[in-house]
């Protein structure tokens, strides 16, 4: 588990030095140690959707579901760091914009 805390934040990490997604944020310390699995699929936006109801409508690129415990991030075949990184950030912190 602690491996793949550590290749998640070494990922999230590595996205920081890219300029284009230099998104940056307060991170907390301490944060719980979590299992994240990352469920490639074919339409992203029907599975979110379809887990998370609010979203209907949307063209959405990726989504997550977590507890305290673990994570599972929904992405296309194809996707990219910031939106990886973006996901990772939700399952440490929760539903952090508004």
């Amino acid at each position: 588990m602690k491996l793949t805390l550590i290749a998640a934040l070494l990922f999230v990490n590595g996205m920081a030095h890219a300029q284009s997604y230099n998104i940056q944020f307060e991170a907390q310390p301490n944060l719980p140690e979590k299992i994240i699995r990352w469920v490639v699929v074919e339409n992203v936006s029907a599975v979110c959707q379809n887990k998370i109801p609010a979203l209907s409508g949307q063209h959405i690129l990726a989504c997550s579901e977590y507890n305290n415990r673990a994570c599972t991030i929904y992405t296309g075949l194809v996707t990219d760091m910031a939106i990886v990184g973006h996901k990772i950030r939700h399952c440490f912190e929760g539903q952090w914009h508004r």
